[in-house]
């Protein structure tokens, strides 16, 4: 895999002013009838993994293309009934993962959309737990990351140019035990959050998504130098010196990366 990722002690940088958005309780939990369906592929996707597979370890993109942005599945990953369809139950360890090799198209500076559907089995309030994010160990190759802490969802992105991270928190809470769509959306001036395809808070912001050569990573962060092939499937190397990763605990779906700002999600109500 290309160089590396990790390093999340980072200087909080939390900016703007929260709309008012929906309660995180009263969420109706997967299975009560609700219409869904799957994010469509439209022209502004660059990649949509359903996590529908039920053998091997490869992830298939189901974007419009050109770009087919195939993954691989960590060993410690599993499959199981999804929001829609199967989804992937990922575990707090560090060979739990689903990772694509770096394409320019996954650069989106001005404008990105990140989102998927989750159902958390915990939640740990003093670290960050990726959902999905390019960022790379080395400060000049950060991006941005999606996560949750204690329930809260985190979108944190390194500016172009000079500038610390810029890290933005939700107002409400995800659900445990519960399917619940959430995304961030950023434009170039706003960073917004929405849950179920609502609103639920937005920060004020300016300037650029730093352009790297970081990996896109689902469900851990960690320094992905230390990944290996040697032995099968791709993993850890029983020899690497591991400092430092974090991990989600829960399932994830249908994860979908746009080079838009998305406002509207009639597929997530």
């Amino acid at each position: 895999m290309r160089r590396a990722l990790g390093g999340l002690g980072l200087a909080i940088w939390i900016a703007g002013c929260a709309a008012h958005g929906p309660a995180g309780s009263g969420k109706e939990a997967a299975g009560d009838g609700r219409p869904v369906s799957a994010p469509p592929a439209d022209s502004a996707t660059v990649l949509l993994w359903h996590l529908d597979e039920t053998t091997g370890t490869r992830v298939v993109d189901d974007g419009p293309g050109p770009y087919h942005i195939d993954g691989t599945f960590g060993p410690d990953t599993r499959t199981e009934l999804g929001r829609i369809g199967g989804a992937r139950s990922f575990s707090r360890s560090i060979n739990s993962f689903a990772i694509a090799d770096y394409v320019p198209a996954m650069d989106a500076p001005d404008a990105m959309t990140i989102e998927a559907w989750i159902r958390p089995r915990g939640f740990r309030a003093t670290e960050d737990t990726p959902l999905a994010g390019r960022w790379n160990f080395v400060t000049n190759d950060q991006s941005w990351l999606f996560g949750i802490r204690g329930g809260n969802l985190v979108f944190m992105f390194q500016p172009e140019g000079t500038g610390g991270v810029r890290r933005f928190v939700s107002i409400h809470d995800a659900v445990l035990d519960r399917w619940t769509h959430v995304a961030a959306t950023f434009d170039g001036h706003v960073v917004q959050f929405y849950m179920d395809g609502i609103l639920d808070s937005q920060f004020a912001v300016v300037g650029k998504i730093q352009t790297t050569h970081a990996p896109f990573l689902v469900g851990c962060a960690f320094d992905t130098r230390v990944l290996t092939s040697f032995s099968g499937d791709l993993r850890v190397g029983p020899d690497a010196i591991l400092t430092d990763f974090q991990a989600f605990d829960g399932s994830i779906d249908e994860v979908r990366l746009s080079t838009i700002a998305r406002t509207e999600f009639p597929y997530a109500r």
